[in-house]
């Protein structure tokens, strides 16, 4: 069996030993071998795996055996009692570590929608960086190819998928926590790490970790402890990979340690701006320390090599084009159901008889033009990919009016406007893309042409 199908396979025996291993004895001794027995594996198999798969059992294949450590230390009965969408959205979803949120659903926190537009916006920034890091990649050096992939990475899955996800999870009733509380307003670095990034790491430590240390070590040589884990978790995840850049990890998480111990002495009561300014440089100076070079050239670099060479503009344009077309169609789909959702039926009603046809008909001829944009882009698509002129005046037209309502979506609709509710707020955040992709397809192709 390969490596990734192992891996694949992890999750269900992750709930298979929770469901099954009888006993607190067995259980402890399951949930403390299985990590252990994988990282001893895998140091003794480094040699025999590449490097792509000595990065998934140190990460993805660690972190799901960890999640069955946790799950091991709860009782058979209270896992045979919990949610089975739960449970398997824990096991393989849900990067955090603390199942009590994913055990039990209530009722949907409605405010969580909020978390939505802001992941959704950053999750597609971070695919579109990641995308023209690929476009780029054969004219950077792999070193520096490696930040602009690691940043393009973290932008798309720290600081996106994991608020998509969270918010749409918080909408179904499960009560789990942000994992990056906004880590770009942290005042201190105990601050940074205790509660806005990395949660799955806090609540990890607070799981397994911290409560032997603080018996052995006592507070302050628990929370020196934790920051050594990390260090060795990222070294496992990071170093071994990439065959190099050993201790870089672990030096980085012990300087974040120290770091922290000063601040609690020196900078009480010292200006915000001035415990800001030392957050941020204790996190980024050492950071090389945590990226080291073979990292960004053995792991995140090749990444990028062949995604250049699957983001070809000959193949992706002609897509986008008809997905752009095909997308009018999903504009109607939406405006199909704007009478009955903002209550066109009770409200209209109370206009003069001409404003309300006034209404019904400025909604029909837009229908009617957004019908013809989908099938002239549909009929015309060879000739706005060659570039004949009217075609690509068209073009340029439909762009400037998919421009014009994502202004008036900014500029004049509020969001107060807008009818409460979750389903609104994931509603009008899809909607938007799918202007703001309409616009940039069209124009974009309309200034390649007339470029």
């Amino acid at each position: 069996m390969t490596p990734l199908a192992a891996c694949a396979l992890t999750p269900a025996l992750v709930l298979a030993a929770a469901w099954l291993v009888p006993g607190r004895g067995p259980r402890a001794w399951a949930g403390a071998l299985a990590p252990l027995g994988l990282i001893g594996w895998g140091l003794a198999s480094g040699p025999a795996l590449s490097p792509g798969e000595r990065l998934l059992v140190g990460s993805l294949w660690l972190l799901w055996t960890l999640k069955g450590t946790v799950l091991l230390r709860l009782p058979r009965e209270e896992v045979r009692s919990a949610s089975l969408a739960g449970l398997a959205l824990y096991a393989t979803l849900w990067p955090g570590m603390d199942p009590a949120p994913l055990l039990r659903p209530g009722e949907p926190d409605r405010a969580a929608a909020a978390w939505f537009p802001r992941g959704w916006a950053f999750m597609l920034a971070g695919l579109a960086a990641v995308a023209a890091t690929a476009l780029a990649a054969p004219n950077l050096p792999d070193p520096a190819l490696g930040w602009l992939g690691i940043a393009a990475l973290l932008t798309a899955v720290h600081l996106g998928y994991s608020d998509v996800l969270g918010a749409l999870l918080r909408l179904g009733g499960f009560r789990v926590h942000r994992l990056f509380e906004s880590p770009l307003e942290a005042v201190s670095l105990d601050d940074f790490w205790s509660r806005r990034w990395n949660r799955p790491f806090v609540e990890m430590n607070h799981l397994l970790f911290l409560g032997p240390m603080r018996r052995a070590l006592g507070s302050r040589g628990a929370l020196a402890g934790a920051f050594v884990v990390s260090g060795l978790v990222h070294e496992f995840a990071l170093s071994w990979p990439s065959g190099g850049g050993h201790g870089g990890p672990l030096l980085y998480f012990c300087l974040q340690a120290a770091g922290v111990f000063l601040e609690r002495r020196w900078m009480r009561g010292c200006p915000a701006l001035l415990r800001r300014m030392w957050t941020w440089a204790w996190l980024l100076a050492p950071l090389p320390l945590l990226f080291h070079v073979p990292i960004r050239t053995v792991l995140v670099a090749p990444l990028f090599h062949p995604l250049h060479l699957v983001i070809d503009p000959g193949r992706i344009v002609p897509l986008a084009l008809t997905a752009a077309g095909l997308g009018h169609f999903l504009v109607l789909a939406a405006s199909f159901q704007v009478p009955t959702r903002l209550g066109w039926v009770e409200e209209l009603p109370r206009l003069r008889p001409l404003n309300r046809k006034l209404m019904w008909t400025y909604g029909a001829f837009i229908v009617l033009v957004i019908v013809a944009f989908g099938m002239l882009t549909l009929a015309l698509r060879e000739e706005m990919l060659r570039g004949d002129r009217a075609a690509v005046f068209l073009c340029l037209f439909i762009g400037m009016w998919w421009t014009a309502r994502i202004v008036v979506d900014t500029c004049v609709f509020e969001h107060a406007d807008w009818p409460e509710g979750p389903a609104f707020v994931v509603g009008h955040t899809l909607l938007t893309t799918l202007f703001v992709f309409l616009a940039a397809v069209y124009l974009g192709l309309a200034a390649w042409h007339l470029g």
